[in-house]
């Protein structure tokens, strides 16, 4: 902004290059509540108008996973990911009547549903049932955590990986972030 025109702004990458004055990324200190950005705002906005519990703002999904699956790979991998995004561990509660940003510790859990038991047209039915309540079910912002992940166990090698997770802390270009990380962390892991 100090450099508004293409001319100006040249000049002052020309400059910021020959004398390698770049301002150092230093990590924001955690010690005072940190504030939403503007787009938080806005999805704490209204999602208080919801009532605050709302599930329009879920971005649900979900994985069909064939073959030999290693369970605790995935679970390692899951919590791998979440401790290495701070927005997968953030909630928003109120402080003296401001939202503010809070981070917690890792507090997931990857839940596990065994649908082995039931016949292949009623585990059908019991996934689809699951995929939509998971999808409608609403996240409380003021406490977390923003996302469910859950796998359902259809037989020794099937299985649906089902997701949901509140748009205040994710948005659509980093899902395939996100599902790259944990594919090579579970590759890792396995």
């Amino acid at each position: 902004f100090e450099s508004p025109t293409i001319a100006g702004l040249s000049e002052h990458l020309s400059q910021t290059r020959r004398g390698n004055t770049l301002p150092p990324i230093t990590p924001v200190s955690r010690n005072a509540p940190l504030l939403l950005s503007f787009t938080q705002q806005e999805f704490w906005f209204f999602n208080q108008l919801e009532g605050g519990f709302s599930a329009l703002d879920n971005m649900p999904g979900a994985l069909r996973l064939e073959g030999r699956l290693d369970t605790e790979a995935l679970e390692q991998s899951f919590q791998a990911l979440v401790q290495r995004h701070e927005n997968l561990r953030t909630c928003f509660p109120i402080v003296k009547g401001t939202p503010v940003v809070q981070i917690s510790e890792n507090r997931h859990q990857l839940a596990v549903i065994n649908l082995q038991n039931l016949p292949p047209e009623q585990q059908e039915l019991e996934v689809q049932r699951l995929v939509d309540d998971d999808a409608q079910r609403p996240f409380a912002l003021s406490k977390g955590p923003l996302f469910n992940i859950t796998l359902l166990q259809l037989g020794v090698e099937s299985h649906v990986l089902l997701f949901s997770i509140d748009h205040i802390i994710f948005d659509g270009w980093s899902a395939n972030v996100l599902l790259s990380e944990f594919s090579m962390l579970y590759n890792a892991f396995s």
